[in-house]
């Protein structure tokens, strides 16, 4: 399946979902044994990174008008999972390149995508989209500066994607006609952006998320995505589930990629732990047996329910062009459920291993640092439950549409 990264565009055939996960699973040897590196780096290594090149693995959710395999969100979801179980950092790093170059190349105009993606090597996309810089429209684009933070897989993108609010000659914010913040995003290459090397963490530590500053620049309109009013231009109709929406898939996939390896670890080692006032191997101990089909099942369900609801969404996106308030709201319950459970399956595995999780090389030990990185994303605090409650609520009273 291996396929140079400067291949031409016009000679690409999109792959099929089975085609994607065999691409993944070739490269999953050589993840799992650059962990250790990526965490020691602070940065996936050059050989991890070219892995994943080399497979255009970066590309799978590119819509095929612009040269990629335009994969579905539970594909998506499905090689984020497998790669984070490889390695979380790894996983992450593939998740937020991914998703925002496919993302991007839905929404670009015409003339983006022929700079960006129809080239013989396509752009690789990271940044920080959210409005955090400022810019102000001139003829011919946007002039836009700032500090960004969190750019995880920077070093091994083409582009950097970088959030700005508008602002006028005088600096102040501009605001639309609904009283929001114009909030747009441009794109420059990598190059143009200045890395401070200061991502210091104790876990996601291989995802290079480093801060970046923009000097003053002029970013070309067709590099520019006006983010309130973006829509996908091309590419499957579940690109409507919308930037949010994606989002959230691919943090859940997270979630469900680290509760695996951690279960499949503890699997390994309890069986052959020996501790003080057990009768035999901490693995044969009712205790532990009765824990681990527990947790076991709890990572099903919550498997189950994240796979169900994205499938559910890009259906009816692709059908309606929308979705309901009910399956918005399900998405984001979902993806902060899984993260819910992952902490519990994660630390059930972490103390049942012992040493075995707290001996450093430890991919359980890993694993449990990811997760605790992984859950301070602001996308699933625990006020999204909150705010995701009402719709859920209505279905149950029956003046909504249950999924």
């Amino acid at each position: 399946m291996s396929r140079p990264a400067t291949e031409p565009v016009d000679s690409f055939r999109p792959r099929s979902r089975e085609e994607l996960l065999a691409a993944a699973a070739a490269i999953v040897p050589l993840i799992e044994a650059q962990a250790e590196a990526n965490e020691r780096a602070g940065d996936l290594t050059a050989e991890t990174a070219a892995a994943l090149k080399a497979e255009r693995l970066y590309h799978m959710f590119v819509p095929p008008e612009a040269g990629g395999d335009g994969a579905g969100i539970l594909t998506a979801i499905e090689l984020v999972e497998m790669l984070t179980r490889a390695d979380g950092s790894t996983g992450w790093c593939f998740m937020a390149n991914s998703m925002l170059t496919g993302g991007t190349a839905a929404c670009l105009s015409e003339a983006g995508v022929d700079a960006l993606f129809r080239q013989p090597a396509p752009a690789i996309l990271a940044g920080q989209v959210g409005p955090v810089g400022k810019a102000r429209k001139v003829e011919g684009g946007l002039i836009g500066q700032g500090r960004f933070q969190f750019n995880s897989g920077s070093s091994h993108a083409s582009h950097i994607g970088c959030g700005f609010q508008l602002v006028d000659e005088g600096g102040q914010q501009l605001l639309r006609a609904d009283g929001q913040p114009e909030w747009w995003c441009g794109f420059v290459p990598r190059e143009t952006m200045v890395f401070r090397g200061n991502w210091d963490v104790m876990g996601m530590t291989g995802t290079g998320s480093f801060d970046l500053d923009l000097p003053e620049t002029l970013i070309p309109g067709h590099l520019t995505i006006d983010m309130m009013e973006a829509k996908p231009k091309r590419g499957r109709p579940g690109f409507a589930i919308g930037l949010y929406g994606n989002g959230y898939a691919g943090h859940g996939a997270v979630a469900l990629g680290l509760m695996a390896r951690a279960l499949a670890e503890v699997a390994k080692i309890a069986p052959a732990k020996a501790r003080p006032g057990y009768p035999g191997m901490v693995g044969d101990y009712p205790l532990f047996l009765h824990g681990f089909v527990q947790q076991e099942a709890q990572y099903r369900a919550a498997r189950a329910y994240v796979h169900e609801v994205y499938g559910a969404a890009e259906e009816q996106a692709g059908r309606d062009g929308v979705l309901s308030a009910e399956l918005s709201a399900r998405m984001v319950q979902a993806t902060v459920f899984a993260h819910n459970v992952a902490t519990g399956v994660v630390q059930f595995c972490h103390l049942w291993a012992g040493t075995g999780s707290l001996r450093n090389p430890s991919a359980l030990g890993r694993a449990l640092r990811d997760l605790m990185a992984a859950t301070q994303h602001f996308l699933v605090d625990q006020k999204m439950l909150v705010d995701s409650a009402p719709p859920i609520l209505a279905s149950w009273r029956g003046d909504g549409g249950r999924t």
